[in-house]
């Protein structure tokens, strides 16, 4: 799913993915939140965290805004659907951890040289 670009009534750019709206970082990739995570209830995925979702909702005097709903974007590594969660579900997780291709905790098949445990 792609996400598309809007721009709020103040000139804030942000991007869209289907309900989803969220502030990013200029990568996709919001610095805030570097490397991979777990989400519970979803045991064995690892996931990015690709920015704030985002909220519209009107002022007292009938004006569009928008407000941060505490909620992370995140994204299955090896995907692109966008899925927001609490932050207290999103742990993080060793970048040895997972395969970095399809995203499975203890897959190996990526490629890359792993320590010995």
């Amino acid at each position: 799913m792609t996400a598309r670009k809007v721009t709020l009534d103040d000139g804030t750019h942000v991007l869209a993915s289907g309900s989803i709206l969220y502030l990013p970082d200029g990568s996709g990739v919001d610095e805030r939140f570097p490397g991979a995570y777990q989400v519970r209830g979803y045991a064995g995925i690892a996931w990015r965290v690709h920015g704030l979702e985002l909220e519209t909702f009107e002022t007292d005097d009938g004006d569009p805004d928008w407000r941060e709903t505490g909620r992370l974007v995140c994204v299955m590594v090896g995907d692109d659907s966008r899925f927001a969660f609490d932050p207290e579900d999103v742990t993080a997780l060793d970048e040895d951890a997972f395969c970095h291709e399809c995203g499975q905790v203890g897959c190996t098949h990526d490629g890359r040289e792993r320590g010995q445990s």
